[in-house]
């Protein structure tokens, strides 16, 4: 005779199905902020290498133009002769639909024509923005373009704040380009447009243009820092004015701190890129002025020459 032995199975109670569930909530939080913090790192990585491409551009600019630094802006129409222009860089047949006026532009235009970089990508309708080939893509590209991400001018990290309805620099159509790639603004002590408002070309310059044998500590000079403001950043007190939530304008900060650890990135001269963490404002980051405190060895403005 079979005699069938009875299995008692025994379940989980009600509290050990809240201790197993508390335990997977725990884990989870644990882990969602360490590999979002490894994306946000991973992301930088990439934007530094962007970073670093700019530089290598940049010294070809300089081999092939007597020592002279991209200039942050510039106007390539000769004086006097507004319909004479040298050179390809925004000069186009039609510039309908061109942010900014033509053969006047910034240091994206005049590395990104120079080196014919880029894939330009198909509107709907499978036609290219041919255009683009002498300019920069800008606001009006995204417009076209919004899911574009290989601009090697802008981060792979976007623009995390809204800059306000008359930018992005240096034209000033707008509108801000939130949750878009975010810019690299150059430093506008190298403005080379005699015409911009910003123009201010200090002694020992021709008309805003400088040759790197100028300056004194290139390793130490600020060429370009991720702005959501546009493709420049002014060279003065206020844009770098970071103490936490003051954004925008009217003298407050206009650095991004984009990426993991509320940092930002900078391109100095000498070609080298580096993180920084959220300042105050510009003594923390430059120093005092005529004073021995060098605060973080960065210099933004008033660059020293030789």
């Amino acid at each position: 005779m079979i005699q069938l032995v009875r299995v008692r199975r025994r379940a989980f109670t009600v509290t050990e199905l809240l201790v197993v569930v508390g335990v997977i909530a725990l884990l989870v939080g644990i882990l969602v902020p360490a590999l979002s913090g490894a994306f946000k790192t991973g992301i930088m990585a990439k934007s530094q290498n962007k970073l670093r491409q700019i530089s290598s551009w940049m010294h070809l600019y300089s081999t092939e133009n007597r020592d002279f630094i991209v200039p942050s802006q510039f106007d390539y129409t000769f004086p006097g002769c507004p319909t004479c222009h040298r050179g390809k860089v925004r000069g186009v047949n039609d510039d309908s639909a061109m942010v900014g006026p033509i053969n006047t532009g910034t240091w994206t235009d005049i590395l990104w024509s120079l080196n014919d970089v880029g894939t330009l990508p198909q509107l709907a309708d499978g036609t290219s923005i041919a255009r683009y080939r002498v300019d920069s893509p800008d606001a009006g590209f995204y417009a076209v373009a919004t899911d574009y991400d290989e601009n090697p001018f802008r981060s792979y990290a976007p623009n995390s704040h809204n800059a306000g309805s008359d930018l992005p620099r240096p034209f000033g159509t707008g509108p801000a380009e939130i949750g878009q790639p975010g810019y690299f603004a150059a430093n506008d002590f190298f403005n080379a447009d005699l015409d911009s408002p910003t123009f201010n070309p200090t002694p020992g310059s021709k008309d805003g243009f400088w040759t790197n044998a100028q300056i004194l500590a290139p390793e130490r000079s600020m060429y370009a820092v991720d702005s959501f403001v546009g493709e420049t950043i002014d060279d003065s007190a206020d844009p770098f004015y970071a103490q936490s939530g003051q954004y925008g304008l009217g003298g407050t900060c206009e650095v991004d701190f984009r990426y993991a650890n509320d940092m930002c990135l900078m391109l100095f001269l000498d070609g080298h890129n580096e993180p920084q963490n959220r300042w105050i404002d510009i003594v923390e980051l430059q120093g005092a002025p005529g004073a021995s405190n060098r605060g973080r060895g960065v210099r933004i403005s008033g660059l020293t020459t030789r």
